[in-house]
């Protein structure tokens, strides 16, 4: 009787928020509509898409020999910045083209590139690279779209298997990131003056530059000093908010699976709306039908707490949300 009335209670609970989720999802599909807002997303295969609350994604680019990861889109929505990446080859491509998918442009060239993320203003891409083929963790970069020079950051900031894209403050004057000692870390691009904030991982700062939501948390393997030893961490994945001095902590949202729910953690920083008032995130699923490495995509209104879910997606995403 006891497991009957669980079961009852559970499918009501499941029903109650699917309707609430219903709506929060009409009004993100309006707000998209009416604000003009364009997400773009790529799953690391060879396609770049914009992301559509209620309806199918849109293929923006396709390349037939490339794996397509990070990309990055301007605030005006006018241009895209993503990295192209070959099998058996260490050099990374970093591209940009229009957000309508025309006039493509090589960038530059840096070995094992990652984590491309477009300054504010659109000037400067930071990104995670390595110097040379040994090294387990991730040096940070800046290039200068406009002098086409690239300057060293700071060596072995992050950990190569945490090395999110760096998120850039509103006024492109700083970055914020993951760093290596297991911190999140804000570094003044100009000063290269770098504050430790509190613990965590998955940085991600807000629109106005008032909040960072992080993850509080981690699991990946880490290899140690002696470069033999590998370790597996794994704690909680609850996800809050602090602002940039490292105050004023909130919770966000529980990013641990359920039982009921087949998805797992939620697994990298979360994407923030134009507005600031909803995030986008996902968590990596497996399908015994279509096999692993897929996603189920979520979203939150932060005032409220409501989260939605949106849809599924093959492979897993890597988002930018702007205006269009």
């Amino acid at each position: 009787m006891k497991i009957r009335l669980f079961f009852i209670l559970l499918l009501l609970t499941m029903i109650f928020s699917c309707g609430r989720g219903g709506v929060l999802l009409s009004k993100l599909d309006e707000l998209q509509r009416k604000e003009k807002w364009q997400i773009i997303f790529s799953s690391g295969g060879t396609t770049l898409y914009s992301f559509i609350f209620k309806g199918d994604d849109k293929e923006i680019y396709y390349a037939r020999d490339i794996f397509i990861v990070d990309p990055s889109l301007s605030t005006d929505g006018k241009k895209i910045v993503f990295s192209t990446m070959k099998i058996g080859e260490k050099n990374v491509d970093i591209i940009r083209i229009n957000s309508d998918g025309t006039g493509l442009q090589k960038l530059f060239s840096h070995l094992f590139a990652k984590g491309t993320s477009l300054s504010p203003d659109g000037k400067i891409i930071a990104f995670w690279g390595d110097h040379n083929e040994v090294r387990k963790s991730k040096n940070l970069y800046l290039y200068d779209i406009k002098e086409n020079k690239i300057k060293l950051v700071q060596n072995d900031a992050t950990y190569s298997e945490t090395a999110f894209a760096p998120s850039w403050s509103p006024d492109s004057k700083q970055l914020v990131y993951a760093s290596l000692d297991g911190y999140i870390t804000t570094v003044n691009i100009e000063k290269l003056y770098s504050k430790k904030l509190i613990k965590g991982d998955a940085p991600s700062w807000s629109p106005d530059g008032k909040a960072i939501i992080y993850r509080e948390g981690i699991s990946y393997f880490r290899v140690l000093p002696d470069n033999q030893t590998t370790e597996y961490y794994i704690e909680g994945h609850r996800y809050y908010s602090i602002d940039p001095q490292g105050g004023n902590k909130k919770f966000i949202l529980d990013g641990k699976s359920h039982f009921w729910e087949f998805a797992g953690h939620v697994y990298a920083p979360v994407v923030w709306s134009p507005d600031g008032k909803y995030i986008l995130f996902y968590k990596p699923y497996d399908s015994l039908i279509r096999g692993p490495n897929r996603a189920k995509i979520y979203a939150m209104e932060i005032e409220s707490g409501k989260i939605v879910f949106v849809k599924k997606q093959s492979g897993i995403p890597s988002f930018s949300w702007g205006k269009g």
